[in-house]
């Protein structure tokens, strides 16, 4: 793959993550209440989610102008970041509280 190719899968990548990012956490929300919208009526929690899931597809829509760039490193490995943190935080909560998790079968 060329370095030419490689760039443009990942300003796609980036595009289409933001958007997602941007627009598609409050439909999932609607589709998918159990998944995104804890209780009923209004929440404080699903707004805090689309408010930090928009500010990084903000960050993520501005890395894709031009993904080489080094000082757009942060803004592309912000997120990943973030993930990372929430899933250990996540896992910390499991095993602490000695939590399990339920699968529908």
């Amino acid at each position: 793959m060329s370095a030419a190719s490689r760039v443009l899968y990942l300003r796609i990548a980036l595009i289409v993550i933001g958007l997602i990012f941007i627009f598609g956490i409050y439909p999932l929300s609607i589709i998918w209440p159990s998944g995104w919208a804890w209780g009923e009526g209004h929440s404080h929690y699903l707004m805090m989610i689309i408010g930090i899931y928009a500010t990084l597809g903000v960050f993520l829509l501005m890395a894709s102008r031009d993904p080489d760039a080094p000082a757009n490193n942060p803004y592309i490995a912000g997120p990943d970041l973030v993930s990372w943190v929430t899933n250990l935080a996540m896992h910390t909560e499991l095993k602490t509280r000695h939590l399990s998790l339920t699968l529908p079968r």
